[in-house]
């Protein structure tokens, strides 16, 4: 008769046999990935970012080197079988679930480490010598530490989650109990008291959200155009598309200056100039002009000194393209953009679409940062405008999903059109909210373009944006055009939180009316 200790011996070797498995086989990954890529069960760390059904989320990574040693094994089969089988009905939760979702799995991969670590700590190295005892033991531990109920929650549904899954471990990988804590729920154990219940985040001020909006819309509206039509030429300066560096295609480079400093002459053309060192020519930028290489040392010592002695007036900076928005009657800068500032600029207006289609569509915040080229739509019954995408919650949701036609409707107003339709001519990646710009090249990087706004990338912009609009305008009755949240800073959670809670009333208009009616009124 083989024992659970006897087998617990074979769980090294039996890993080995599946050493070359891929991890997600059973799973569904994204459109596009190479599975020869895919993580192996034999790997130290296993990716499952390749299952995960949005982009804005950070890419899931177990890393089985903060396992102790001996237990790696057996939970290495857990994490495996909850990868690999049915979500098992003991655990009660949703009804109708195929398996648990890569979320998930991370999550029971993270609390179980404290399990893990705390059976070895008192000497013990399988599953199938945790009985009863140690069970009520580790409860006392988890009530012990310092952390929230939820928290506690968790590390106790991780424990039971491995009792649950037991039916698809091998014997020596399960504990010797008939059921965790006599079935009384992590919920209960933990003192969970607000388990599932009420929704804790705040919502936006007032004073804040109806200035955000109303800029985000000015924003969209008259400086967005400019600093796109700048991005563009911008672009095609770096990259050489530009038409106005076709004359000089084939030219040697002193050809090319000398027909440059012609054209400046008779236009009345500067040069562009350095912004740190007044009256010197920048001359990675007049490179630039040129059609060359946009590098420091394009042009050489001759062409510096024909460009030097060529009389023409060198400006401030390199400028790009012409402001022709207007904020409050006036023109809302002086100078045209300049390069440096221009990456700053994209990334504001980026900010600002993304307010305006977070805030006016009630979209969750994975919702939006999902959005793709194209999404725009107008229901041809009613002629209701239409913004198309994916579900962003559900436990049956898989990562082949976002691949598949957007299909799920929102309806909303016609400034959400306007902010998407400047984002498909402000990026010219598929998704709406790219996490970079593209570099100096010219080219794509292998990730611009595959990966989307998270959270913590939404937070830097939504603040970015603040501060450029409270460094860049005053209001003529003093203060800050947009007053800083008195609760916290602004994260993507809240813009949905705060329009559910704007019903309108004849005393206090919603934010979203309030904010409409004053930009018409401009």
């Amino acid at each position: 008769m083989t024992t659970a200790n006897d087998g617990a011996a074979t769980l090294p070797s039996l890993l080995s046999e599946l050493a070359d498995r891929e991890v997600l086989h059973t799973r569904s990954v994204r459109h596009g990935t190479d599975r020869a890529a895919l993580s192996k069960v034999g790997d130290r760390v296993w990716s499952l970012a390749e299952a995960q059904p949005d982009q804005h989320t950070q890419s899931i990574m177990l890393h089985w080197s903060t396992y102790p040693n001996l237990l790696e094994y057996d939970f290495r089969l857990f994490i495996l079988a909850t990868l690999d089988s049915p979500y098992p009905p003991a655990l009660g939760r949703f009804t109708g679930i195929d398996q648990a979702s890569v979320s998930t799995v991370s999550n029971w991969f993270k609390r179980l480490r404290v399990f893990a670590t705390w059976l070895r700590h008192r000497g013990i190295d399988r599953l199938y010598e945790v009985s009863d005892r140690d069970l009520d033991l580790y409860l006392d531990h988890v009530r012990s530490i310092q952390a929230s109920t939820g928290t506690r929650r968790q590390l106790l549904s991780a424990v039971r989650a491995v009792w649950a899954y037991a039916q698809y471990l091998p014997p020596e990988c399960r504990m010797s109990v008939a059921e965790p804590w006599q079935g009384r729920s992590p919920g209960e154990l933990a003192e969970d008291i607000q388990t599932g219940r009420g929704n804790k985040t705040a919502r936006i001020a007032v004073d804040t959200m109806i200035p955000l909006l109303d800029w985000a819309l000015r924003i969209v509206e008259d400086i967005g155009p400019d600093v796109r039509d700048a991005w563009r030429e911008f672009r095609q300066l770096y990259t050489g598309t530009h038409p106005g560096q076709a004359r000089f295609a084939g030219l040697p480079r002193t050809e090319r200056l000398n027909l440059f400093l012609r054209d400046a002459h008779r236009t009345g053309a500067a040069l562009p100039g350095d912004p740190e060192n007044p009256g010197a020519i920048d001359y990675k930028y007049l490179a630039c002009l040129l059609g060359l290489p946009v590098l420091s040392n394009s042009l050489g010592l001759g062409p510096r000194s024909i460009a030097e002695a060529s009389g023409i007036p060198v400006a401030g900076d390199f400028f790009i393209g012409s402001v022709t928005g207007q904020v409050d009657g006036r023109p809302w800068r002086d100078k045209p953009i300049t390069a440096s500032e221009l990456p700053e600029l994209v990334w504001v207006v980026t900010a600002a679409c993304f307010v305006i289609v977070s805030y006016l569509s009630g979209m969750r915040p994975g919702e939006v940062s999902n959005l793709r080229r194209g999404c725009r739509a107008e229901d041809p019954d009613s002629g209701e405008l239409l913004v198309l995408g994916h579900r962003g919650k559900g436990h049956n949701r898989t990562a082949a999903e976002s691949h598949r036609p957007a299909s799920r409707p929102w309806a909303v107003v016609r400034p959400v059109h306007q902010a998407i339709d400047l984002l498909e001519t402000l990026h010219a990646t598929d998704l709406l909210f790219p996490t970079r710009l593209p570099g100096s090249s010219g080219r794509k990087s292998r990730r611009m373009g595959t990966l989307t706004w998270g959270s913590s990338k939404t937070i830097r912009e939504l603040q970015r944006l603040q501060d450029w609009v409270n460094s860049t305008f005053t209001p003529t009755e003093g203060g800050v055009a947009i007053p800083p949240d008195p609760i916290k800073h602004l994260h993507a959670s809240r813009f949905r939180r705060t329009l559910a809670s704007a019903a309108p009333a004849a005393s206090s208009p919603p934010p979203c009316n309030t904010a409409i009616s004053r930009r018409k009124s401009l």
